[in-house]
């Protein structure tokens, strides 16, 4: 018994110095992640497992900036200086990369850049004739400066050895339908649903032939058609046919449906611009200025240059204290067209209203009753605020403390610096010019496959503080 009870502890003894041992072990702690994807990174590394990796072959180094370009992309508000110089970098290292030449020129369309990328197409367009999304892209950049006939003609001049590809007829019958040509627009519909019943495109061009002829209860069975025909056969939603859908209801004067199916189209595609101007157009009537900014930005930040949202989003600035962000899209607005009656409208206000500077108000004034604006209210409003004067309240006066000395008064008037009566100087000399019409609708529904992002078109509205609803073309 006592040999046992020895045994016992003696092994309870070497497993109390083993538990020891163990207890005295250093925590061995694995170090923090060096990168969560390939941006993280840099230049030339990768991320793999938490760790950057250097690339050392062109392929893993064009490989990367590639994810880069589409990390970037997938962002609410794209760099597309960082996209193009993640395409440039691909470029640079695998100069024959598919497609690559042709999404820096896209990228510089986005920027605004459109030299860099017209000289880019035609580039292209003569290497590789037979590229549809070459010929498209070429065809987006002269439709929206309003060039629909050297866009049309082409198109036709491609379909003569692709008589087939309905993107380029989809883009055809947008360009009839935009020059009212409805019969060869209507041709051209059926051509492609022939080939393709469910084309959406095809669709969203049927519905608005009809919807731009007042035949709203027609264009609203064929949009109909249209979205069960994208459910049913090609299993994806498309968020053009119920942006136009809710288009049809708003002219019917279904306002619920039609933001409703506003709201469909914005959580489809996001991206769209179409949906986005709609949405914020809505929200701006009802003075929801906050929703009617991130929409209006949300579209900004498809097309950079897109005269309705910059119109919107200044206007949702201004009561949101953004005053000098506001200014700054104003001045870039006339600055760009000097004849935008709106955008001096508005520029009138925001000096007058917020910034309180009444020369400068009235110079915007003066400009916008020189440029022939046909909207009498407008008009009675501008002249209206010509004949005040602003009134900037001042603080009430801080209590003296006991015993404080008064101020001394002199008795002496202020003189102010200038006379604020002065007749203004800018906009006087100005010929009448009527006020610019509403920009032609860019034709391509269907966007050059390989682009950074599919190009959303987003035709201009009535001008004015309610723009018409805007159409997915």
């Amino acid at each position: 018994m006592r040999r046992v009870l020895r045994v016992g502890l003696l092994g309870l003894v070497v497993a109390l110095a083993q538990l020891a041992l163990v207890a005295c072990q250093p925590k061995v702690v694995a170090p923090p992640p060096e990168c969560a994807n390939d941006v993280d990174c840099g230049a030339y590394k990768r991320c793999e497992a938490g760790r950057c990796l250097v690339l050392n072959t062109p392929e893993e180094r064009a490989a990367s900036q590639l994810r880069v370009a589409e990390n970037l992309l997938k962002a609410g508000k794209p760099d597309y200086n960082a996209v193009l110089a993640a395409y440039q970098a691909v470029q640079a290292e695998i100069p024959t990369v598919e497609g690559i030449e042709l999404n820096i020129g896209l990228c510089y369309l986005k920027m605004g850049d459109e030299e860099h990328a017209a000289a880019i197409f035609k580039k292209l367009r003569e290497a590789t004739p037979d590229d549809a999304n070459v010929l498209l892209a070429s065809g987006l950049l002269l439709s929206s400066h309003g060039k629909n006939k050297e866009a049309l003609d082409l198109y036709q001049g491609f379909l003569k050895t692709h008589p087939d590809n309905l993107e380029v007829l989809t883009n055809v019958a947008t360009l009839f339908r935009a020059e009212k040509k409805y019969d060869d627009a209507l041709a051209v519909t059926r051509k492609i649903l022939i080939k393709d019943p469910a084309h959406p495109g095809a669709f969203n061009n049927l519905g608005l032939i009809f919807f731009e002829q007042n035949k709203l209860l027609l264009s609203r069975m064929v949009t109909t058609s249209g979205i069960k025909a994208q459910e049913d056969v090609k299993k994806r939603p498309d968020a053009g046919l119920y942006n136009n859908l809710a288009l049809i209801h708003s002219q019917m004067g279904n306002d619920d449906q039609a933001v409703a199916n506003w709201r469909i189209a914005n959580q489809i595609d996001p991206t769209l611009v179409g949906p986005n101007l709609n949405l914020a157009h809505k929200a701006l009537v009802y003075a929801d200025f906050e929703r009617a900014r991130k929409h209006y930005e949300a579209a900004l930040a498809q097309d950079p240059n897109n005269r309705e949202a910059l119109i919107g989003v200044a206007q949702c600035y201004a009561p949101l204290k953004k005053h000098e962000e506001a200014l700054a899209i104003y001045q870039k607005l006339v600055a760009g067209n000097p004849k935008d009656a709106v955008a001096w409208f508005d520029l009138g206000v925001l000096y007058f209203d917020h910034l309180k500077k009444q020369q400068e108000s009235r110079d915007a004034f003066n400009k916008f009753l020189t440029l022939g604006y046909d909207d009498k209210a407008k008009v009675a409003q501008a002249k209206e605020y010509l004949t005040k004067e602003i009134v900037v309240a001042t603080p009430p006066e801080a209590p003296k403390p006991e015993g404080a000395q008064a101020p001394i008064d002199n008795d002496i008037p202020v003189v102010p610096e200038s006379a604020e009566g002065a007749a203004p100087a800018a906009g006087s000399d100005a010929v009448p010019a009527p006020a610019p019409d509403a920009l032609p609708a860019p034709a391509p529904d269907a966007a050059p496959a390989p682009a950074p992002v599919a190009p959303a078109p987003a035709p201009t509205g009535a001008e004015g503080d309610t723009p018409a609803p805007v159409p997915a073309n």
